[in-house]
């Protein structure tokens, strides 16, 4: 009978190179694992970096007022530019046309 890692028959070469072949092996496997991460861990740092920064850069400007003439320090608003686009009657037409298009079109 033996176990994963050791066995009970304890002959010169069966039990000591099975148990140091399979930590060979977990060893390796573990290696492969940090390499494959290190190796994708710059791509994924770019690409969230691309999509994340802009969205909540996106969502600083929508809570802030900004004048372009003039170099003053954008002003904090808060959500009224949202509360503005809910009385604004273009605005509502125009999530109306879209669910419209988008009923249609699927």
């Amino acid at each position: 009978m033996s176990g994963a890692l050791g066995c009970i028959r304890h002959s010169r070469s069966g039990c000591r190179r099975q148990s140091n072949s399979i930590k060979r092996m977990l060893i390796s496997q573990r290696a492969s694992r940090y390499t494959a991460l290190l190796l994708i861990g710059p791509a994924m740092a770019v690409l969230l970096a691309i999509n994340v920064y802009p969205f909540l850069y996106a969502l600083y400007i929508s809570a802030h007022t900004f004048t372009l003439g003039r170099a003053t320090p954008p002003r904090y608003i808060g959500l009224s530019n949202y509360f503005d686009l809910l009385d604004d009657d273009r605005f509502i037409n125009s999530l109306w046309v879209s669910f419209k298009f988008v009923a249609l079109a699927v």
